[in-house]
């Protein structure tokens, strides 16, 4: 799995551009390393969340919506844990842990919110078709989620710094 860089721009000279900021170039390639990570990431903790939703479904009297929520739980603990890894491991947070925890959870929920719209909405204006409705709500709600986290919860300290 790849693992994205956050520099901060202390490392670059004054040759990368106006006021020190980085070309694009090199900041397409980092999104487009952390993107691929944050998906390889997801892809992980979205199997984790469905086996372990499966496992409780199939062999136990929990309710399926409890099976739903733990295996969502479970997913959300895992793929913290595999992004600080592998994709944002120096974010603006990384000494205040538990808020950044707070804030990965809440843009979990944000996901949860996302996807329920965007099941809403294709079957307002399609249909009920079972499969495309979550693939449409997985789309919307990983793009959302991952910009959100990237943006906020995980941004690079460079970004904290040059912040107004």
């Amino acid at each position: 799995m790849p693992r994205a860089t956050q520099e901060d721009d202390s490392q670059h000279t004054e040759s990368d551009g106006a006021n020190g900021a980085r070309p694009v170039i090199a900041r397409l390639r980092d999104t487009t390393l952390e993107f691929s990570g944050y998906f390889a990431c997801s892809a992980a903790a979205l199997g984790i969340d469905y086996a372990t939703y499966w496992i409780i479904a199939r062999h136990s009297a929990i309710r399926l919506e409890w099976a739903a929520v733990i295996g969502y739980a479970i997913g959300l603990l895992v793929a913290y844990i595999l992004l600080k890894r592998f994709v944002f491991p120096r974010g603006w947070l990384q000494r205040r842990r538990k808020i950044e925890a707070l804030l990965f959870a809440l843009s979990g929920l944000l996901g949860l919110l996302l996807t329920y719209v965007s099941v809403t909405m294709f079957v307002s204006l399609l249909g009920e078709h079972l499969h495309a409705a979550k693939i449409v709500a997985a789309g919307v709600s990983f793009a959302g989620v991952f910009i959100v986290r990237k943006l906020v919860v995980f941004r690079s300290t460079a970004l904290r710094c040059n912040a107004p």
